[in-house]
């Protein structure tokens, strides 16, 4: 609704992703916990694994689809499609229903149950190390995704299908993950399966941290196009030192010619342009 109006503040932004974060950790624990009531005990690995590959589907093509939409009809609808999307568990969950009561069971209520949660990590060793390991990876590994949002408008200059399409890359290479890791667990350990898959995913991001010229990709060829060149003031320079690609060189002798663009500097130019008084080389 904020959004809809034009009302959106950061700091109520921040204020609702927060809000989104602690629902998230209060119903992933639900969900899990009612997979025991909807398939044998022998069939709880497959459920487990299924319940993540569709996850990581729904984020491989959600959000590429929410790009999509927000560039056709713009951010207040994905937020309401987004709303309507969670009637369908509640419908389900209430046509469903819990198991029946056993005779005696007595529900515990949230805060002795908390506490009683943490006095078994305290007391359970192997617990409290996969806490550590999931602290220990969850923390830096967050910076992917703070950062995911400027390394798509700020070094690739997607729009918001183009980051939507980004977002989805990584879904689809969960999916092929969830895939690979039975392969996988039948040849290593758990322990150096996690470890090479966090030097994977650190050298990942070193990768992005450390590159800084623009890959010459379908998403970023022809980067630098009529439409963004518009988008500059008149009289501007462009420099490119990254790859020919990126700019659309017909683009750019247009804008010379009309005055749009003061110069071109280039480290590469094509046996196109290179002889323009306003290129520099």
């Amino acid at each position: 609704v904020l959004t809809a109006v034009d009302q959106p503040s950061p700091a109520l932004l921040l204020a609702f992703t927060f809000l989104l974060g602690c629902g998230a950790a209060l119903v992933t624990p639900a969900w899990l916990a009612i997979i025991p009531d909807l398939v044998p005990r022998n069939q709880l690995p497959a459920a487990a694994a299924l319940g993540s590959i569709s996850i990581n589907v729904a984020r491989a093509l959600g959000p590429a689809a929410a790009g999509v939409l927000i560039s056709l009809a713009g951010v207040p609808i994905v937020f309401a499609f987004n709303a309507l999307s969670y009637a369908v568990p509640a419908v389900a969950l209430s046509v469903w229903g819990p198991a029946p009561a056993v005779s005696g069971d007595i529900p515990e209520r949230f805060v002795p149950a908390l506490r009683a949660g943490a006095r078994y990590i305290r007391h359970s060793l192997i617990t409290r190390r996969i806490l550590l390991r999931s602290l220990l990876f969850v923390a830096p590994g967050a910076s992917l995704w703070a950062l995911l949002p400027l390394v798509a408008t700020e070094r690739l200059g997607l729009d918001a299908a183009g980051f939507g399409f980004l977002l989805g890359a990584v879904g689809v290479g969960a999916v092929g993950g969830a895939f690979v890791m039975p392969w996988l667990r039948s040849r290593v350990s758990v322990g150096q399966l996690i470890g090479g898959a966090s030097l994977v995913y650190a050298l990942a991001l070193l990768t992005l941290a450390l590159v800084t010229n623009v890959p010459l990709v379908v998403a970023t060829r022809a980067l630098v196009n009529s439409a963004r060149i518009r988008l500059m003031p008149p009289g501007g320079v462009i420099l490119n030192f990254a790859r020919a690609g990126i700019v659309d060189e017909n683009a750019v002798l247009a804008a010379l010619d009309s005055g749009r663009l003061a110069a071109y500097v280039c480290d590469f130019p094509s046996a196109a342009i290179k002889d323009h008084p306003r290129v520099v080389a």
